[in-house]
């Protein structure tokens, strides 16, 4: 991999990650005294939950529709412009369809960050299904992580009383609440989409992440959705990226 491929990678991923963690806070996190919050698990999986799951209480209740419309624009040094998702939402029946580019002047191609939220489970599909359906070719999808060190957004389960969390809550999901709190990883999937043309060959790639944030405790029915995906080169790896990052 050549040096401008390893600085088009290394940003891509920095960038890219960031606006995931940023979004997810962002789902959740109020400037206020904590209040009874809500129990959310962060998962790749629309349906069921995966072997990565991750059971969360967090410092306000996951059904913030305005806190999701009020997304900043501005993040750092990357400018945010929004796409027009008002016929996407309706046919989707989303109640929240945020389609976002956010760039910087020294960098040509911008990093797209999508956030879904609706109660419908129909309003979803897995985005790698959602690439296949518009002609890519799905290369892979594998589980991966994201850390994100602000837990501002975290709520206080170590020292709670099991009796003291909801009752709606599963056994399983007391107990790693109480004996395994979010040590601030969350699960993603990740994958790379190509499109070819007429001959075979490679004429476009994506970077995709996303996440899946659900409410556990029953007080909702809604369901996050984010992802951030961009172009990237013709060439070259995602583990060699994080090699060169």
């Amino acid at each position: 991999m050549n040096a401008f491929m390893k600085k088009y990678w290394r940003l891509f991923l920095i960038t890219g990650l960031f606006l995931l963690t940023v979004a997810v806070i962002g789902l959740h996190y109020r400037s206020q005294v904590e209040t009874a919050g809500g129990y959310v698990v962060i998962d790749t999986q629309l349906s069921g939950e995966s072997q990565y799951a991750r059971y969360v209480r967090t410092t306000t209740n996951l059904s913030g529709q305005q806190e999701l419309n009020d997304f900043p624009r501005a993040i750092a040094d990357w400018y945010g412009q929004d796409y027009d998702t008002s016929g996407m939402k309706e046919f989707l029946e989303a109640d929240v369809l945020i389609i976002r580019s956010y760039s910087r002047t020294e960098f040509s191609q911008p990093v797209i960050l999508l956030i879904l939220q609706s109660a419908n489970l129909s309003s979803f599909h897995p985005p790698n299904v959602c690439y296949s359906g518009l002609g890519y070719l799905v290369d892979s999808v594998q589980d991966d992580h994201v850390v994100i060190k602000d837990q501002a957004w975290v709520g206080q389960t170590g020292n709670q009383e099991p009796g003291e969390m909801p009752t709606t809550l599963p056994a399983r999901v007391r107990q790693e609440l109480e004996f395994e709190p979010y040590q601030g990883q969350i699960p993603v999937k990740r994958f790379t989409a190509s499109k070819l043309n007429e001959d075979g060959e490679v004429i476009e790639r994506i970077l995709v992440l996303f996440a899946v944030i659900k409410d556990i405790a029953i007080t909702t029915d809604e369901i996050g959705l984010i992802r951030v995906s961009a172009l990237i080169p013709l060439s070259g790896g995602y583990n060699d990226a994080l090699a060169a990052a």
